[in-house]
């Protein structure tokens, strides 16, 4: 549809506005943030790369509490975990791993929708991915897994860009 001639200086002055409400609020990131942190966000996948990326990016900070100061910006976030359930076979153990990615202030509000990364230490020390899972309502996530012998796991959260990464203690399974 083509706009009339004296329809365009209408719609320039009505984008100038909306520039200037922008500016005045915070900028585009402001407004970018709040339509990307929209709760009916579409699930997606995780590609291996990025992972890997994301979780060497995540182990550079030597503790497994999160930092007092977050990157400018971003959310501060911690993790939880803890083994909800443990039964023992005849050859190996089946036990649910869980936990809760929140903000740690006085409320503790569960951070939702926000994928979780399940992490086994290997013979070398080394932490390979086994799993991941998106945040629930209220930040709960839960993996269910088996060991043959004994096993130590740790959630990481890789961030986002308005989420600060957070790594949880680890649990082991005997």
């Amino acid at each position: 549809m083509r706009l009339p001639p004296a329809s365009i200086p209408a719609r320039i002055g009505a984008v100038t506005a909306a520039a200037a409400l922008i500016a005045a609020v915070g900028g585009t990131t402001a407004a970018s943030a709040a339509v990307r942190s929209h709760p009916q966000q579409p699930r997606h996948e995780v590609g291996h790369a990025a992972v890997g990326d994301a979780v060497k990016q995540t182990y550079r900070q030597k503790s497994a509490r999160p930092s007092a100061t977050p990157a400018v910006g971003k959310v501060l976030t911690a993790l939880s975990i803890g083994v909800f359930r443990q039964v023992a076979h005849k050859h190996r153990i089946t036990a649910v791993i869980d936990g809760r990615l929140y903000e740690p202030n006085e409320s503790d509000h569960g951070v939702r929708g926000k994928t979780v990364l399940l992490l086994r230490e290997g013979a070398g020390g080394h932490w390979a991915v086994v799993g991941h899972e998106f945040t629930g309502p209220h930040g709960g996530v839960a993996f269910g897994v088996h060991v043959r012998k004994s096993a130590t796991f740790r959630l990481v959260f890789p961030g986002t860009p308005n989420f600060q990464a957070s790594i949880s203690a680890t649990e082991t399974i005997s």
